[in-house]
């Protein structure tokens, strides 16, 4: 894709946010929590594993470490727990599933997002009252596919104004069907134009077009601050 026509797609896909992210949100569809229920503990009889990886960077006490709900079971230093009440996991426009899969980097399990077959496809952690980001500064996530489709996966934040994105690919993604753990400075969706302190959606992640059911694997979502 030229750099213009991947601007023009950028453009589009944020577009498409600035709609869902309007005060009522119209489209974007329930909250999805349940699907990040941990699953196949010790002794569950469902199948799954029964041992918790501990991920490529284990949080440590002491550590200043977010967890954001959802995409990770690690531990932390301050959860936001998505509740269905005022945070919220929303898929848009039906345009994806999630679904729990043993293949991980860190717990009992990872989240398969399938595409739904249509030309894009989005979902976000999204907050009622606007929380002030400031404190925090490199969002963390691993992803992995083998699918073509993902390779200009965008992942972004909100503020009251918009949606601001980077590319996964600036980081070091690629679907090449390994794990890739993306370190992502929070200084570059301030470039973009991210107020950090009023966020309202604290992770984006949008795509293009795709076949229907085709998998990117995420997990080991978090955020981290700088040492002292």
């Amino acid at each position: 894709m030229t750099p213009l026509r991947r601007q023009a797609a950028r453009l589009g896909l944020a577009a498409m946010m600035l709609t869902l992210t309007s005060a009522c949100r119209p489209d974007a569809g329930a909250s999805d929590y349940a699907s990040q229920e941990p699953f196949g503990a010790e002794g569950s009889g469902d199948g799954g594993p029964t041992n918790a990886l501990a991920g490529p960077d284990p949080w440590t006490p002491g550590e200043d470490r977010l967890s954001i709900g959802a995409f990770y079971e690690g531990g932390s230093s301050d959860l936001v727990p998505i509740d269905d009440a005022t945070t919220h996991l929303y898929v848009y426009e039906n345009t994806l599933r999630l679904q729990p899969v043993t293949t991980r980097v860190e717990g009992l399990e990872a989240t398969a997002i399938e595409h739904a077959g249509g030309p894009w496809w989005g979902c976000g952690v999204h907050w009622d009252l606007a929380r002030d980001m400031g404190a925090w500064t490199t969002l963390h996530v691993s992803l992995r596919s083998d699918v073509a489709a993902f390779a200009e996966l965008e992942l972004g934040m909100n503020d009251a104004d918009g949606t601001y994105t980077v590319q996964a690919s600036t980081y070091g993604w690629a679907p090449d069907d390994t794990w890739h753990h993306l370190a992502i400075p929070l200084t570059d969706f301030d470039d973009a134009g991210l107020s950090r302190d009023r966020v309202t959606a604290v992770l984006v992640l949008l795509g293009g077009p795709g076949a229907n059911g085709d998998p990117l694997l995420i997990d080991n979502v978090y955020f981290t601050a700088a040492a002292p």
